[in-house]
């Protein structure tokens, strides 16, 4: 255990160092560009005909770039209204199971919310809006949609299987924004809060149980992938994304942190530490999925290439996103309470 508090301070005096670097005039033009597009009409009006589609150059990843660089304060409160409207007209508000659960005439890709997509709104409300009253259908998905192994997954089949099994993937954004909801106490009765805690607290274990990253009970990492960082990330999974959460839970719980659970991904991710002292990003969302459903003239929907925008491609500089991330790795280092 010195050892390895000897190794975290040395990692702290390092991303110390490197957090000097002034961001401010490397993104200050991309973010109002960023603004100016939510303000737009075009964009209104894109925003109604769907309120995910398209990738990148649509609102919803414009309003999750400046929420991931911590500017939710800047994003106009209209986008966030239209928004809640166009899931209100365009998406159900449960997960269907079921073709028996399927009205008519709809697109499983753009009238069905993900668990991913699900926490991932979650929380763009609960930064955004300082009235926000969560709605009960989102309330029930929570409890109706978690598995017996304490996550979820965004492939339906899965719920069909004699044993079902989660996905890291979709878990995680749901127990962030379910972390957030409970830290304002103002989102539960009692009653459901306390129903809530064991629900978060089950999905938290889930990843312990894990290893973070691993197939369950073992070090057999899942993907390699989720071992390398990237900035901003999305919807994307990686090893300090699971390591931040699981800290926060824990320090909101008044827990420790189990190190063997963790040291797996901890060691990972000391071992990443440049000789400068920074995280490099190791994917870049633009190259992760470069494929988008785009809204033609004569009303369908096409699959086309993605289009990026100025803010993303900033964040995506190497000194930019290793920034963001060594600012996430120190705040761990500065918070993590562990057990042997």
């Amino acid at each position: 255990m010195k050892e390895l508090t000897t190794k975290l301070a040395s990692i702290q005096n390092k991303l110390n160092s490197h957090l000097k670097f002034n961001l401010a005039l490397q993104f200050d033009n991309s973010v109002h560009q960023s603004l100016d597009f939510l303000n737009s009409k075009k964009t209104h009006d894109n925003i109604m005909l769907n309120p995910y589609w398209p990738k990148w150059d649509g609102a919803w990843w414009h309003i999750l770039a400046l929420i991931e660089i911590g500017q939710y304060s800047l994003i106009p409160d209209k986008s966030i209204q239209l928004i809640q409207k166009s899931i209100h007209k365009n998406n159900l508000q449960y997960f269907p199971l079921t073709e028996s659960e399927l009205p008519k005439n709809i697109d499983p890709y753009r009238n069905i919310i993900c668990h991913c997509q699900l926490g991932t709104y979650i929380k763009i409300l609960i930064l955004t809006q300082k009235d926000f009253i969560l709605p009960e259908w989102i309330k029930n998905w929570f409890i109706k949609y978690q598995i017996q192994d304490g996550g979820y997954n965004c492939d339906d089949e899965s719920y069909h299987k004699k044993h079902p099994k989660s996905s890291l993937v979709s878990t995680l954004p749901m127990l962030e924004s379910l972390l957030i909801l409970l830290q304002d106490t103002e989102s539960f009765q009692d009653i459901k809060k306390n129903q809530m805690l064991k629900l978060l607290d089950k999905g938290a274990h889930y990843f312990l149980d894990r290893n973070l990253v691993c197939k369950s009970n073992s070090n057999t990492v899942i993907n390699e992938n989720w071992l390398k960082l990237g900035f901003p990330r999305f919807y994307e999974l990686d090893s300090l994304r699971i390591l931040s959460f699981l800290n926060k839970w824990a320090n909101y719980r008044d827990i420790l942190l189990p190190i063997d659970k963790i040291s797996l991904v901890l060691e990972s991710l000391c071992n990443q530490i440049e000789k400068d002292g920074t995280l490099k990003s190791g994917f870049h969302m633009t190259t992760v999925d470069n494929k988008s459903l785009i809204h033609q003239k004569d009303n369908t929907w096409k699959y086309l290439d993605a289009t990026s925008f100025p803010l993303l491609d900033t964040l995506e500089c190497p000194k930019v996103a290793a920034n963001f991330l060594n600012r996430e790795f120190l705040e761990f280092i500065q918070t993590f309470k562990f057990k042997s």
